[in-house]
């Protein structure tokens, strides 16, 4: 399991860095960056799934592991194929005797933070209700003393304007709500979500 992990991660890695360079080159085309993120978000669970649901392949009867080793090894010092020879043997049964604590500290970690990815949504939402209505621009919003400017909510987000914004000029406000709303109207919320509660469900990666 362990060696699975570093396996996702590192794959993980370098879709990150690919949708770091994908969102740079969406960008300087004039196209919505946030299309990277999302390819290597699905691709990152597309892979680790697949990873796990693919059928394993019988070894080989020809070369093994200790014959690859063993050719791998050749024309290197003694005491460099001495100190590989042992690692490769005793790193197995290590990772073997810290797999059941490996799990056990995953699924913690796992409760904890979806826990408090869901309980922070419904904090908010709670929040919401002692909020006020207003429109801004003929858009409607959310009117908190202190939170926002920002979206609340998943698969219906509303906009939460805070009361200081009121002050700016009726062109800021303005501003504010529309860069709202077209978060709203891209989904964003749907990809910070998916984002999270991948996050959640792996947290080691």
């Amino acid at each position: 399991m362990m060696l699975w992990m570093l396996w996702a991660t590192a794959i993980t890695a370098l879709l990150g860095l690919a949708a770091l360079l994908g969102e740079g080159a969406l960008r300087v085309g004039g196209r919505q960056g946030r299309w990277a993120w999302a390819v290597a978000i699905a691709g990152a669970l597309v892979l680790q799934v697949w990873s796990v649901l693919r059928p394993v392949r019988p070894a080989s009867s020809g070369a093994g592991a200790d014959g690859f080793l063993g050719d791998a090894l050749a024309g290197l010092p003694v005491f460099f194929v001495e100190g590989i020879e042992a690692a490769a043997v005793s790193a197995p049964a290590l990772l073997e005797r810290l797999e059941p604590f490996v799990l056990i500290v995953w699924l913690g970690a796992s409760v904890l933070l979806l826990a408090g990815l869901v309980g922070g949504l419904l904090r908010l939402r709670r929040q919401a209700t002692h909020w006020h209505t207003g429109r801004v621009e003929g858009l409607e919003v959310l009117v908190s003393e202190d939170f926002g400017p920002a979206l609340v909510g998943v698969w219906s987000p509303r906009i939460v304007v805070p009361r200081w914004a009121f002050s700016l000029t009726s062109e800021a406000l303005r501003m504010v709500c529309v860069h709202e709303a077209e978060h709203r109207a891209a989904r964003d919320t749907w990809l910070l979500f998916g984002g999270a509660l991948l996050v959640a469900i792996t947290p080691w990666n």
